[in-house]
This record gives C-alpha cells, sequence and structure tokens, in this order.
C-alpha cells in the first residue's frame, strides 16, 4: 500500500532541490559591472539589461520555474530505482572529487531508503508523466515574453529544444544583455568564444564570467583602455 503523504513529501523534496541554482538567484552581469566600477572604470556599453515576465512571475520565480521544468525533462528514473547507477551516470566524465560523489549518492539513498517498491515506482511515474509537458510548460510563455520584452524578439532558438528554450530564459533571469544572449544562443560551441574573450580581456585586466557578444567586448576593451590612458596622462600632469 502507498502511504500517498510520504510520497508527496518526497517529491515536493526532489522539486524544491531542483528549482534553483546551487547559490541563489543572482546576476553575473551585474555582477561583472558593479567589479568595473569598483575598479574606476565606467562601462561604455550597457553590461547587464533588466526585463519583465509574464503576471504571477518576478524575475527569481520564473527563473526556479524554468530549472524545474528542465528538470523534469532530463528526469532520469535510475535517480529513484537505481542510486548508484545514477550517480556513475551524473558525475561521468567529471572531476568532482570522489567522496563528494559519495556524498551525493549517500543522498540519494537516505531519500530513497523510506520508499518502498511501489512508491518508488509510484515517484517514477509522477516525473515521466510530468516530462512529456515541460517542453510546452516553458514554450507556453514565449510569445508574452516576446511582447513584453521586444528587445528579445529578433532572438532565434529551436523552440523544439528545451536547451535553446531554458538558455534563453534564463539569459533573461540573468540580465544578459539581449545582444549577448542572442549570441549564446547562435553557438553550437562555447569553448572557442570563452578562450576568445578571455584573451581580449586579458588587455583590461578583467575578466566576465559569462559570454559576451565579439563587437560588445571589443567596445568594453577599448573604452576601458582609453579611460586607462586618460587617468595615466591626468596623474603625469599633461
Amino acid at each position: 500500500m502507498i502511504d500517498k503523504q510520504k510520497v508527496h513529501n518526497i517529491i515536493e523534496k526532489i522539486l524544491k532541490e531542483n528549482s534553483g541554482f546551487q547559490n541563489g538567484h543572482w546576476s553575473s552581469s551585474q555582477d561583472f559591472e558593479t567589479e568595473l566600477k569598483k575598479r574606476g572604470f565606467v562601462p561604455p556599453i550597457e553590461i547587464w539589461h533588466q526585463y519583465k515576465f509574464p503576471h504571477g512571475f518576478d524575475e527569481e520565480s520564473f527563473e526556479q520555474y524554468v530549472l524545474l521544468q528542465s528538470y523534469i525533462h532530463l528526469f532520469d528514473s535510475d535517480e529513484i530505482l537505481n542510486p548508484e547507477r545514477y550517480t556513475k551516470k551524473f558525475f561521468s566524465g567529471s572531476t568532482v572529487p570522489e567522496q563528494e560523489q559519495q556524498n551525493y549518492l549517500a543522498d540519494l539513498n537516505k531519500r530513497v531508503a523510506q520508499l518502498t517498491d511501489e512508491e518508488k515506482k509510484y515517484v517514477v511515474k509522477y516525473f515521466l508523466d510530468e516530462q512529456s509537458r515541460a517542453l510546452s510548460n516553458l514554450t507556453q510563455f514565449l510569445p508574452e515574453l516576446r511582447l513584453l520584452n521586444p528587445e528579445i524578439k529578433d532572438i532565434k532558438i529551436n523552440t523544439q529544444s528545451i536547451f535553446d528554450v531554458s538558455d534563453l530564459y534564463i539569459g533573461m533571469t540573468s540580465r544578459f544583455h539581449p545582444e549577448d544572449i542572442a549570441y549564446f544562443c547562435s553557438l553550437a560551441d562555447h569553448e572557442p568564444a570563452i578562450k576568445e574573450q578571455d584573451k581580449k580581456m586579458s588587455a583590461i585586466g578583467v575578466w566576465s564570467n559569462f559570454l559576451m557578444a565579439p563587437h560588445r567586448i571589443q567596445k568594453l576593451v577599448d573604452g576601458i583602455i582609453i579611460q586607462k590612458r586618460k587617468f595615466i596622462e591626468k596623474v603625469a600632469g599633461k
């Protein structure tokens, strides 16, 4: 017999654990601008951008909804039925220390230990049923988001890919500039772009942990170099 209250508590716990980033809600683009200003630089371009979200959502709650639907879309029944196998798949190819992996496995085992086999199947069925709706749950907001934020209306994404849709949405909740989001979404491989960006930013000694459109990086670097030159000339009394 299934203890539905216990099962629903487990489901709620899983949903809560996967509805946010590990470090909470924040904006790396806004933090980057703050760092520039701390160093005395005035960004010559808009670094971050504020967006509007559908009725009933603020920035953080929309981000949580997107992350949750993304988790459901990727749900693997082994997380409940075979935690050891799931952990091996989850960390495959990663450099996460063995002890951390074992701690993760212990947490999964502790979660499912209180469930009977029948209850485990119930939990899995719940997520698999929800999985079929995850993509449409996200894409339903796209028309309204484009209406509320005309600056993103021309950003091209594959609406059949939950990864593309979530990239756009998380870019918005992270307050990335529209041109940066468009650039990120246009790339199949981000590593070369990250390396090129780091190379350009080495000229000003400040690095961002998010990807910017190349022409925006150049404007930023050029603007800060000019500010540095003027400061040096002022100090030198020229």
